[in-house]
């Protein structure tokens, strides 16, 4: 059985036409989750119109990017300690814990900045519409900080 990681979690939803441009720095962090391993994504679901940035846990992930193929989710669960995939509409790392979700960005995208210039090439650069509220928020499972 795997040992739990404590990790942050948020999901950014913005308009392709912002991103990189306008990040939304004042989007709270949700409480720490212990989850199997950390996420670190990035994905669009509509042909590039918005992009989905976020951290957390395996089902923080499948909620913000659920056009991710499935044959890519199944391979990510069998070795959900140490993941890289990506296309051109996403960019998924899953590492063992926080500490090394730097490590892991560093190690697979950083020392390979092609990855995200093409995944931003894919984006619909003239879209300026925000996400509805709702999509900033990840899901509240597994929460282990809660206030009482």
């Amino acid at each position: 059985m795997l040992s739990k990681s404590k990790c942050s979690n948020m999901i950014i939803c913005e308009p392709a036409g912002l991103y990189e441009i306008d990040s939304p720095e004042d989007q709270a962090f949700g409480a720490d989750k212990e989850c199997d391993a950390c996420f670190e994504f990035l994905c669009t679901n509509d042909g590039g119109n918005t992009v989905y940035e976020g951290i957390g846990c395996y089902e923080d992930f499948i909620y913000a990017c659920p056009t991710v193929p499935n044959e890519i989710k199944e391979k990510i669960r069998k070795n959900i300690e140490d993941s890289f995939y990506f296309d051109e509409n996403f960019i998924v790392i899953s590492c063992s814990n926080e500490e090394t979700i730097s490590n892991c960005d560093y190690k697979y995208i950083s020392s390979n900045y092609w990855i995200k210039e093409n995944f931003i090439a894919n984006l619909n650069e003239s879209y300026m519409e925000y996400c509805p509220a709702y999509l900033y928020q990840p899901p509240q499972i597994n929460i282990t900080n809660i206030v009482k």
